[in-house]
């Protein structure tokens, strides 16, 4: 499994002072009270830590230990983010994120964009689908089309072929 999509797991028992300050103070929504760490405080952490970041990388990384799904972190995924900045593995893993994502998803988009037209269709789809293990009849198909596409020509682009793996990768 690529290493951008593995599971960051929350570290059991009560999370380190240190991790917990650091969460707090970025963790503001602008009306005092608290949601979760979303993809703007996670852009001023990266650049507060020397990181020539910006909103797509934010997001990327928010993604990445969004173990939830939720769209923000909480502090026990936090944690495994700071433990991953500490211990190298996080900085190890952010030249492979590049401009528009996790080069294992965008590669694959390629991949199956096979006109290199900027899209792929039902048929593009339904051999990402089969790569992945999932078997969807032609019905199907249309209606992931549908709930993902946003120009309604039967198409994904780039962007929406990487909501959908993320939805995916979050059931």
């Amino acid at each position: 499994e690529p290493a951008m999509f593995k599971v960051a797991l929350a570290p059991s028992g009560p999370v380190d002072p240190i991790v917990q300050a650091n969460f707090d103070l970025l963790n503001r929504d602008g009306r005092g009270g608290t949601g979760g760490l979303g993809w703007r405080q996670m852009l001023v952490w990266l650049i507060d830590l020397g990181v020539d970041a910006d909103e797509t990388l934010a997001r990327q990384v928010l993604a990445r230990y969004d173990s939830n799904c939720s769209g923000k972190l909480e502090v026990d995924e936090f944690a495994v983010l700071m433990s991953d900045a500490i211990y190298g593995d996080l900085f190890s893993s952010l030249p492979s994120i590049g401009p528009d994502g996790p080069t294992v998803v965008v590669d694959g988009f390629h991949k199956f964009d096979k006109f290199h037209s900027g899209t792929i269709d039902a048929s593009d789809l339904e051999e990402v689908l089969k790569t992945i293990g999932i078997e969807a009849d032609p019905g199907r198909l249309s209606l992931v089309l549908e709930e993902y596409e946003s120009e309604n020509g039967g198409t994904l682009d780039l962007r929406e072929f990487q909501q959908l793996i993320r939805d995916l990768l979050c059931q």
